[in-house]
Order: structure tokens, then sequence, then C-alpha cells
């Protein structure tokens, strides 16, 4: 599994250099083609224009050049970092919209984003627009809040054992070929708080967690196989809540990458705006790879 063409967007933060250079490792690693956008806001020079007293007529075709000169700059960091070229885009209109335009445009199948700064994915996770941005992803999304200083060595994959717990593994191996691999599965007995709360007795719902626990490892094992190589695979099976399990553990390991597949649901909520793949976005101290 690779990728061919990489988008990285930026707003030229400190998150969102971070992003780009990332891109620009991860499209050496693949040979691939390194495209970078940014997505000028019209809304900016207007706001500007209260703020400031007697603002200059031109301001917007100032800060236009001034944006097209930092974007000019950062790709020639890239080239100077990693010795490949990248297609600089400037945009101007509705991120989101810009931006799957620009995900057209270049037939992306790796889209790179900053975590803070003036956050692209902070829109991705608001609104009836990123919902129908992430309705029609076709590809990859990774979501950068370490620098890009070197390969990611952990890689941490929760896992439901579906088909899509496998396409994750293979697009956590594309991305961290080198990377120490744990596959996560958090069971959660169904109805196991209602047993304790009808009054079933100890014996019985302990004799009901064991079986439940026994499935999750013999499916584990079965995942594993799949995998293939083992050796390069720690598989771990724990009780509790999935999310809570994903951030410690990736805390525990030291994970730089968390790589979050498509849920056992078929809805767009259940995989990039469901409850465990958004907290885990928006918490993990780690880079989140929401894999398509």
């Amino acid at each position: 599994m690779s990728f061919t063409s990489i988008l990285a967007a930026t707003d030229f933060s400190d998150a969102s250099r971070n992003a780009v250079l990332r891109a620009g490792r991860l499209a050496q690693q693949f040979k691939a083609g390194l495209h970078i956008v940014h997505v000028a806001q019209p809304s900016v020079a207007d706001q500007l224009r209260h703020l400031v007293s007697d603002p200059p007529q031109d301001l917007q075709q100032r800060m236009t050049a001034a944006a097209q000169f930092d974007l000019d700059e950062i790709v020639e960091s890239v080239r100077r970092e990693y010795g490949i070229p990248a297609s600089a885009r400037l945009a101007e209109g509705p991120m989101l919209e810009e931006l799957k335009k620009a995900q057209r445009d270049t037939a992306a199948d790796l889209t790179v984003l900053g975590a803070r700064g003036i956050s692209v994915a902070r829109h991705l996770l608001l609104g009836s627009t990123a919902e129908r941005l992430l309705a029609s992803a076709q590809h990859p999304i990774l979501v950068i809040r370490l620098p890009a200083e070197a390969p990611y060595r952990r890689t941490l994959v929760p896992v439901d054992f579906t088909d899509a717990s496998l396409v994750a593994v293979e697009r956590a191996r594309a991305l961290s070929p080198a990377a120490r691999l744990t596959l996560l599965h958090a069971f959660e007995a169904p109805y196991e708080g209602k047993l304790r709360t009808a009054g079933v007795d100890r014996a019985r719902i302990r004799e009901y967690m064991q079986a439940a626990e026994s499935s999750a490892h013999s499916q584990m094992s079965e995942l594993v196989r799949k995998v293939g190589d083992p050796a390069s695979v720690q598989p771990l099976v724990v009780h509790g809540n999935p999310f809570v399990h994903t951030i410690d553990q990736a805390e525990e390991l030291g994970s730089q990458l968390v790589v979050v597949g498509r849920g056992s649901g078929s809805r767009v909520e259940d995989y990039l705006l469901g409850s465990t793949s958004r907290r885990v976005l928006a918490q993990s101290s780690a880079d989140v790879l929401l894999s398509v």
C-alpha cells in the first residue's frame, strides 16, 4: 500500500509547518508528488479594515502577495530539507470547499493537516460542510501534532476486527514501515453493566466476561496471522473503554502515530465524527491518521 500524490495544507503556523515537513518526508519515502495549499480567507481583510484607521486601498492585494511569498518560502524549505520539488497553490474562499477542490485537482491520496494554529483540523470537526467533506473522502487524512524530525518509531492501531481494521494496519505499515506496531483491542461485553444492575450472580458475570475476553484474544490472534510478520507486531487486548485505553496506551508506549480505522457502523458519524475517533483526534498527543 503506497501513496502517489500527497496534499499538505498550511496556514503558516508552526503546527502546519510540521505538517508540511511530515508531508515532505512521506513524499520522499513514497516518491510521491507533493502539493502544498494555502487557503486565504477574504473575510480577514474585511476585519482588518474595521480595526485599522485609513487602511490601504490595496490591502487584499498586499495580503495575497505576502501569502504567496510565505508559500514560496515553504516550498523552498521542503526542497532544501528533502531534495524534492513541490507545487504551490494559493486559493481564496471557504476553507473546506477549497481544500476539497485541491484534493480533486491534485488527485491526492493522502491529505496532511496541522492540528493546531488557525487549524484546518478544527474546521474538519465542525459543521455540515465538514461532514460533506468527510462523507466523500476517498483517502486518508493525517493530522500532525509532532515535529517531523524522524520516521515514526512506534505506531498504535486500535482494532475492532472488521475488514477495516486490516486496512488500518496496512496504512500504518505503509506510513511507518520500520515502526514497532501495537494492535489494541479494548472490549466491553454487551450489557455487562445491565447484568450487574439486574443482580446477576457475580460468578456468572465473571464467566460471561471470561468468554468475551477469550473471544477477543482469538480474534486478535487471527488478525495478527492475517497481518503477517508477527515478530514486529505487539497484540494487546484490554477490558474497558476504547477511547480511554487508546489515549492511555499511546502515552504509555510513546507512540508517535495512532491510526484510527473505519468503525463497524456504516455512517460517517460512526467513522470520523464518531465518539471514539473524534475524541482521539482531539486529545491524542501523537499524530493521528484517519484511515479510509
